[in-house]
């Protein structure tokens, strides 16, 4: 291997290492480096490296939150070597501009990113090579997620059925992922549209086509699919299909390790928790959200955090529609022991409604003394916060705090899990 290539690769894998390391300044120096000694090289090897440099430079300058930087990197790979033939210099063009329109989508500028996913599908649309093909997948799955934001549903399920047609019968994983998420989104898109049973039906595809994967980005969209659908089965008021299909994911995931099945595992458990209280069954109901908190109560993914704090939540409302309002406070109060010093927004909102349910306990039980001192420490604690949904709490607490009568049960009313 000639001198030059080695400094090269020895320069851009210096890069890597140290953005493994989140030393995403230094990185960046490293990248720019090879951009500097090489950037105007002719031969193959030295452009892939200039290539490679500045696309991930462009990722870690968007990990420091330099959007607009990041975008005018990605913008300088297409200038460098958006005429180029070479297949490793059209890759990093096409994960440049799936990137950049990624950024934009971040930044709530959706329609740029739109257009910059068509670029894709005009440079590359018709590639053969794989590594061409999983990014166009990509870019068309990703057109019809910005597509939808923006309420332009009809275009997005167009795009997903594109996506259905052009790589329905690949093989090849990277395609199949886009297939799958495709297939989900568009039951998603459908469900948002009211089509439940329509959204049901294709949830019912991606299982029948990936219900016997076994790589997890698959597997993840079978987890989804089946959540999803047990969600639409319950607002159409299929409690019971619903709940089975809850079954469904415990059976095929319950012993998964990826955090992105345990989500769905806890989902549906909590899904289940929230369908049998609709049903009435509220011993049941308490018994899926015990099965929430004691697989995931020491987990420290804030996902599962959040749906732990939620079905002990959703597990006092239930206590207190049984008539046992000592339990029910005593599960607040773990509510708040467990979460009461997080700063993170979900988290907070659960401690806060926990302290709000608490207090409309105390005062349906006639200990308003206890009633006023807790609306009091919801106030002290959150007074002062500025998100839209603590305010309404505690502005809640300042209500009833002043109101003479206890709240009704309907006061408490229990939480979805969001689809």
């Amino acid at each position: 291997m000639p001198l030059r290539e080695q400094v090269a690769k020895a320069l851009f894998n210096k890069g890597v290492r140290l953005g493994k390391l989140s030393r995403n300044d230094e990185a960046i120096t490293a990248y720019d480096n090879v951009v500097t000694r090489f950037g105007i090289a002719t031969e193959l090897p030295l452009r892939e490296q200039v290539a490679k440099a500045l696309f991930n430079k462009g990722v870690r300058v968007g990990k420091l939150g330099r959007s607009d930087e990041e975008i005018a990197v990605y913008d300088d790979v297409v200038a460098r070597l958006g005429t180029a033939t070479e297949l490793p210099l059209r890759e990093q063009v096409a994960m440049a501009l799936v990137n950049k329109g990624v950024t934009l989508g971040q930044l709530g500028r959706g329609d740029e990113a739109i257009t910059v996913y068509d670029d894709v599908l005009a440079r590359f649309g018709t590639a053969t090579e794989l590594s061409l093909r999983e990014w166009v997948a990509k870019a068309l799955v990703n057109k019809g997620i910005r597509l939808g934001q923006l309420g332009r549903t009809d275009e997005a399920m167009t795009v997903y059925d594109d996506v259905l047609a052009r790589f329905d019968t690949a093989t090849e994983l990277p395609l199949r992922e886009q297939v799958a998420k495709a297939l989900f989104n568009k039951g998603v898109t459908l469900g948002e549209l009211g089509r439940s049973d329509e959204a049901i039906a294709v949830y019912d595809d991606v299982i029948a086509r990936f219900g016997t994967a076994t790589e997890l980005p698959l597997r993840e969209q079978v987890a989804k699919a089946l959540f999803n659908k047990g969600v639409r089965l319950g607002q159409l008021g299929r409690g019971d299909e619903a709940i089975s299909v809850s079954d469904d994911v415990l059976a095929r995931f319950d012993t998964a390790t990826e955090l992105p099945l345990r989500e769905q595992v806890a989902n549906a458990l909590f899904n289940k928790g929230f369908t049998l209280g609709q049903l009435g069954r509220s011993d049941d109901a308490i018994t899926a959200y015990d099965g929430v908190i004691a697989r995931f109560g020491t987990a420290t993914e804030l996902p599962l955090r959040e749906q732990v704090a939620t079905a002990l939540v959703n597990k006092g409302v239930a206590l207190g529609q049984l008539g046992r309002g000592d339990e029910e406070i005593t599960v607040y109060d773990d509510v708040v022991a467990r979460f009461g010093t997080a700063t993170e927004l979900p988290l907070r909102e659960q401690v806060v409604k926990a302290l709000v349910y608490k207090g409309i306990t105390f005062g349906q039980l006639g200990r308003n003394e206890d009633k006023i001192k807790i609306y009091d420490d919801v106030v002290g604690r959150f007074g002062s916060a500025e998100e839209p949904t603590i305010k309404e709490l505690v502005d809640r607490a300042r209500r009833l705090r002043a109101a003479p009568q206890a709240a009704g049960p309907s006061a408490k009313p229990g939480q979805k899990r969001p689809k």
